[in-house]
């Protein structure tokens, strides 16, 4: 290439399903071996990328024009597809003559999509079989016959363990990431009845602590009041108290913020 002007050169880049997106990043970033794009590059997208690397596809021709390129894609007139169409389909069906056929990978239109091309070739209905995930296929006599199910669905990898991670773990997850955390302690005499060292408070991920102050000194003295109201009563639960306190603050900290943060009292006891 350092032979030739760069308007006398055509570089053809092709990467994995079609979308060369890590090869252009790094033209554009200065970081490819061999190319990097200059002001006045024509950057030329002939293939469509699948919706899942839209957003992928629109970060890398920022950068393309950041380095000075300029990017056309054919896919805005045209939609070019990695698959095989129809008339593909098709062919290979004529050429290959299987008596059975089972449609795989796609949604179930385009697994319909693909028996009807079967049909249009002569392929016999009862010879060709749409079949879920997990579904068992039985050959026998001559025949497939569907024999049952087995579990098949997407597995969850935690850390080193495999399998259900569980509902309540990912919504707790969840509202750690959305509203972080709140947490309360506090020290009673059980027998006496009495608050032994007032509440403290803590929060992780939940309101920026140096200009929430306010709301950390009337969370605590929500806390203080509600554990007294509690020693008013005759009966004393632990998960009862922790339940009043948790509603409490869940009450007032929505009131205040509009958000639910995952509450956590600890309250200890003195002897």
């Amino acid at each position: 290439m350092n032979k030739f002007d760069d308007s006398e050169l055509i570089i053809l880049e092709t990467g994995r399903m079609g979308e060369p997106l890590e090869g252009l990043r790094k033209m554009s970033v200065g970081r490819h071996r061999y190319v990097e794009i200059k002001d006045g590059d024509l950057v030329f997208i002939v293939t469509t990328p699948s919706i899942s690397k839209e957003a992928v596809v629109a970060k890398v021709e920022n950068m393309i024009y950041q380095a000075g390129g300029v990017v056309k894609s054919i896919t805005k007139n045209l939609r070019v597809s990695g698959h095989g169409n129809a008339r593909d389909l098709q062919l290979m069906l004529n050429i290959l003559r299987p008596k059975f056929l089972f449609p795989v990978q796609g949604e179930y239109r385009q697994l319909d999509a693909h028996a009807t091309a079967a049909l249009e070739i002569g392929h016999l209905p009862e010879n060709i079989f749409i079949v879920k995930r997990g579904d068992v296929m039985h050959y026998e006599e001559g025949d497939f016959v569907h024999n049952g199910a087995v579990p098949a669905g997407d597995v969850m990898i935690d850390g080193n363990a495999m399998g259900d991670v569980g509902n309540i773990v990912l919504r707790d997850r969840k509202i750690l990431s959305e509203d972080g955390i709140f947490i309360v302690a506090i020290t009673v005499n059980r027998k006496e009845k009495k608050i032994i060292s007032k509440a403290k408070v803590h929060t992780r991920g939940f309101v920026y602590v140096k200009k929430s102050k306010d709301i950390l000194r009337e969370a605590s003295d929500l806390v203080n009041t509600s554990v007294e109201n509690y020693f008013t009563k005759d009966t004393f639960d632990w998960g009862e108290l922790k339940g009043a306190v948790r509603d409490d603050l869940s009450k007032f900290l929505y009131d205040q913020t509009k958000r639910r943060p995952s509450i956590l009292p600890v309250i200890m006891e003195v002897r």
